[in-house]
């Protein structure tokens, strides 16, 4: 993306945030259910497009340093993925689940690019794999129920699952993604596939010799139950 790109969509950003009148507009988008948002954004309302920006930047932010790339690639990645999004936004068709079609959308975005330049993209080193999970900030409401050493223990578990275990049930647990979405996100066959892949992950936690309370394993093999 060149530099008069982004500077041109940094005004627009600003343009919109400056407006007293925008902002009031973007309150009322609050309440509105995400499908209607979705067909303002592909009627053309820039308010509709700016609400989407401000809502899922810094969520596509984080995912997508989830997925091993770095601030300069992925900021650049993200500001461009946003304007092919209003570029092109006439010729998308309806959403009915707005989230999980932006990070599926942003999510091959990001792999094509690491195909393109894969020198550019690591962020961990060679032994730390990606998608790293925190309990502490991520998956708070299990962290606030546990001490130090068991909440450090299963963050040390979940990160030794593989990656696509620890991603289907970081969408899960901390997104709320149905199976379904799960599914079109990491492009799997089905939202039984995708169940089936966050519950193999589960069931290598519960087989691990670990210092893990039972109502603990059982809160995570239950609730995909």
């Amino acid at each position: 993306m060149e530099m008069k790109d982004i500077k041109k969509f940094d005004l627009l950003k600003d343009e919109f945030s400056e407006n007293s009148t925008m902002q009031q507009k973007q309150y009322a988008f609050e309440v509105k259910p995400e499908p209607e948002i979705w067909e303002s954004f592909r009627n053309g309302h820039e308010g509709a497009f700016t609400f989407l920006y401000n809502r899922y930047f810094d969520l596509l932010y984080n995912f997508g340093k989830k997925l091993n790339f770095k601030d300069g690639v992925l900021e650049d990645a993200l500001q461009d993925f946003f304007i092919e999004l209003r570029v092109s936004r006439k010729k998308l068709g309806k959403v009915e689940f707005v989230k999980s079609y932006l990070y599926k959308s942003f999510r091959r975005k990001l792999l094509r690019s690491k195909k393109k330049t894969p020198y550019l993209i690591p962020l961990y080193s060679e032994n730390q794999e990606a998608f790293q999970v925190s309990i502490n900030t991520e998956l708070h409401f299990i962290g606030a129920q546990l001490n130090s050493v068991q909440a450090k223990f299963l963050e040390r578990a979940l990160n030794q699952l593989p990656k696509r275990q620890k991603e289907a049930i970081y969408h899960f647990y901390y997104e709320s993604f149905s199976y379904s979405e799960i599914a079109e996100i990491m492009d799997i066959g089905s939202a039984k596939a995708a169940r089936n892949l966050i519950y193999k992950g589960l069931n290598s936690l519960r087989k691990q010799n670990n210092p893990l309370p039972d109502w603990l394993l059982l809160l995570f093999i239950c609730v995909i139950a």
